[in-house]
């Protein structure tokens, strides 16, 4: 089974986005997370084979916040026959960065707005 996480709470991270003392980071469980009403998890039914999972890994989103900026999450998960869910990878997009890295474009709150989360990222 595989899991896509959408996540408005901290959480661990598969991938560091900041740095390592920013929190925990690695393969942890995220039973607990996912168990959270402020968390959506869309989850497949059980893969029948292995599957590889090759290339860019990235999530639509459409949403509104009641803030005036918001970090938007998603994360990949590999969910076992015993429950567990381990990340494989995540990923975050400010609000206000949707349209560029490096031109900020304000979110009116409450207002709806496409945001495309990079789930997988490039490896050197």
């Amino acid at each position: 089974m595989t899991t896509i996480l959408v996540t408005p709470c901290p959480a661990w991270a598969a991938i560091p986005c900041c740095a390592a003392l920013s929190g925990t980071q690695g393969p942890y469980d995220q039973h607990a997370v996912e168990q959270r009403p402020d968390v959506l998890v869309y989850s497949s039914p059980p893969l029948a084979t292995d599957t590889e999972v090759t290339g860019p890994v990235s999530v639509t989103l459409y949403a509104s916040s009641s803030a005036p900026d918001t970090d938007w999450t998603a994360k990949l998960v590999d969910v076992r026959p015993d429950g567990t869910a381990v990340n494989l990878n995540n990923g975050i997009q400010r609000a206000s960065f949707r349209e560029s890295s490096s031109a900020p474009s304000p979110i009116e709150p409450g207002k709806a707005y496409q945001y495309t989360i990079a789930v997988s990222m490039p490896r050197s």
